[in-house]
């Protein structure tokens, strides 16, 4: 069972008072076992001081380390050891005879070994006269509560994973083990002669006893011995106290908060973790350091503080008792005045953040940042004011002031709702005529309304389509188009501001949509296909809006991009007896009486086919 200590240093750097340690941590070892015992003085490990062993008060050994091996009964005693002028206090070793016999031991040589080691056999016949002599001594002495042997650990601490072993006399056999707390059964009847119990705690204090089942080798006959030890649990370290510096706390002052705790001597180079707690959540994480720093203590960092301490292996965790904090006022929090609670878009605005020094502290420099909706709209200053001109409706929220001094110290006022009134309305665009056909004139109108508290402002407006402007800005609310074309839909808005600017609004976009007065054209021709000589007719097809089912039109027709014939009322147009040269791509053309709408048609081919000779079978032939 390994050992883990942190020293406690004297003035002069080192350990107060050496301790002793046993490897492996056993109260009681079977005779024929090692064990090694190791003068403790701390980390710094004392290699410059002088050591010695004492056995029930008389000097035995000088050395920092002392092993026995192989163990017989008569090292059983009182240890202590002395490092320079310190002594240590006084560990108890008993060796029993048990399971292992002597010559088994698995460390049979050791340099620090003060006496000659003897290689001793399995049977006590080939041991030599010196060494029978001293089993015979051992062997006569053993009562009956030596038979079964209950194996617990020199000292158990807090977070220890402890292990409980019931041994027996080695000239016995054993089968069944059972073990015990307070007589209350722990583990039944089992072949394992071990119990583990784990990591302990307090709870684990109390009386520890072990039943074993066994007969002398020349015997059948079982029969359960038993043992018991009581084991004590040690403290891994004291609960810690929290304490504070400076006391009281003022804001801006570098606040330092301590937790103290003191290891168990047999434990000095445990390494221990520290974290705190503010109001129960945690402020500094586990770490090595058992300081916690605030600088510039906020009003904010008051509350209740406490701190753990736990193992580096995280098996023992302690906390503290809290401590209350209360941060002292350097100054008063801010309060946050508007010059007037009734503002309109163009106003000017004013607000000021009011506080006052403590009066023990009136050197101070103070600085003032204001804030709206949690942003920031004006950097730290020495000026307590923030003005807005010609405030507009995204000047509206909730605002307030925050106060810094040198020392950091930072203070923020309440909120205060401001709400900017509309100088008029989000304008609306409306159109006229509705729906709108091409040729109509058509008007857009842009209609808002001002506040009954501004009637007199004057008000400028202007026109987008597809974002783009069509009017710039006029004292005239409306925009028209005289004979609106399919070119002219789309997506239009108007703005509204005031004279000095200084208040714009946009309205939301309607969709106008020119509807076509007529479709556009399509040529047909009749008859088809065509040879030299055959009457030809195109017609130029169209049909008007029902929106507008009186509108006269027009039409005119082209070949090859040149007219052929200037517009008319009449929609066809004829070649009586056609040649080749009047092959070629054919369009035709519409219009309003007015040429307020004109529309083309695509183009169709007309191919005329020649003759080479006439007769009717050519003809037919062409026909068929």
């Amino acid at each position: 069972m390994a050992e883990v200590t942190i020293p406690l240093y004297s003035s002069s750097g080192w350990a107060v008072s050496p301790v002793v340690n046993f490897t492996p941590n056993w109260k009681k070892i079977i005779i024929g076992d090692s064990i090694t015992m190791t003068c403790d003085v701390g980390s710094s490990g004392g290699e410059d001081l002088t050591y010695a062993w004492y056995k029930d008060g008389n000097w035995m050994y000088m050395e920092k380390i002392f092993t026995i091996t192989p163990a017989i009964a008569l090292n059983s005693g009182n240890y202590s050891c002395e490092a320079g002028i310190e002594r240590s206090g006084t560990a108890r070793l008993d060796v029993v005879a048990g399971e292992k016999r002597i010559g088994t031991s698995e460390n049979t040589s050791n340099p620090t070994q003060p006496n000659e080691e003897r290689q001793l056999t399995t049977h006590p016949e080939d041991v030599d006269a010196d060494v029978q002599e001293v089993l015979g001594e051992v062997v006569a002495k053993v009562s009956t509560t030596d038979l079964v042997i209950l194996q617990v650990p020199l000292d158990v601490h807090e977070g220890d994973d402890l292990t409980l072993r019931c041994l027996h006399r080695y000239d016995y056999t054993g089968r069944y083990t059972e073990f015990y707390k307070e007589d209350s059964v722990i583990q039944n009847w089992s072949e394992t002669s071990e119990f583990h119990v784990g990591i302990v705690n307090m709870m684990n204090i109390g009386r520890y006893k072990c039943t074993k089942e066994i007969t002398p080798k020349t015997w059948n006959t079982y029969v359960p011995y038993t043992d018991e030890a009581f084991i004590s649990i040690h403290n891994l370290f004291e609960i810690p106290k929290i304490k504070v510096t400076p006391y009281p706390v003022v804001e801006g002052d570098n606040m330092t908060l301590i937790c103290n705790t003191s290891l168990s001597p047999l434990r000095q180079r445990t390494e221990l973790q520290f974290a705190f707690y503010r109001d129960g959540r945690n402020v500094q994480e586990f770490s090595s350091s058992n300081q916690y720093g605030v600088q510039s203590a906020q009003l904010e960092d008051s509350g209740n503080y406490s701190c753990d301490v736990r193992a580096s292996n995280g098996k023992v965790k302690k906390s503290s008792h809290f401590i209350h904090i209360m941060i002292k006022e350097l100054f008063f929090t801010p309060v946050l005045n508007v010059s007037t609670m009734e503002v309109l878009e163009g106003d000017n605005m004013t607000m000021e953040c009011d506080t006052s020094l403590n009066p023990l502290i009136q050197r101070t420099e103070l600085q003032f940042a204001f804030y709206r909706d949690g942003r920031n709209v004006q950097e730290f200053s020495l000026s307590d004011q923030y003005g807005v001109q010609s405030a507009q409706l995204e000047d509206s929220g909730n605002y307030f002031c925050k106060v810094t001094s040198a020392s950091n110290i930072s203070k923020k006022s309440k909120d205060v709702f401001v709400q900017i009134r509309d100088l008029f309305e989000i304008p609306e665009i409306k159109v006229t005529p509705y729906p709108v056909v091409e040729g109509d004139e058509m008007t857009l109108t842009c209609d808002t309304s001002l506040s009954p508290l501004r009637p007199r402002t004057q008000l400028k407006f202007a026109f987008q389509k597809d974002g783009r402007n069509v009017r710039e800005f006029t004292s005239y609310n409306q925009y028209g188009v005289q004979s609106t074309q399919v070119k002219d839909s789309g997506k239009y808005s108007c703005e509204v501001t005031t004279a000095t600017n200084s208040v714009k609004k946009r309205s939301p976009e309607i969709l106008v949509k020119i509807k076509d007065l007529f479709e556009i054209p399509e040529i047909k021709m009749t008859p088809y296909p065509l040879v030299e000589g055959d009457e030809m007719t195109l017609t130029c097809d169209t049909s008007l809006s029902p929106l507008r089912p009186r509108t006269q039109l027009k039409f005119a027709f082209q070949k090859d991009g040149r007219n052929v014939r200037e517009f008319t009322l009449y929609n066809q147009y004829g070649v009586q007896s056609t040649q080749v040269k009047d092959s070629g791509n054919y369009s035709c053309e519409v219009t309003t009486t007015t040429n307020s709408v004109r529309k083309r048609s695509p183009e169709i081919l007309v191919k005329i086919n020649g003759e080479s000779f006439t007769g009717p079978t050519k003809r037919m032939s062409n026909i068929l």
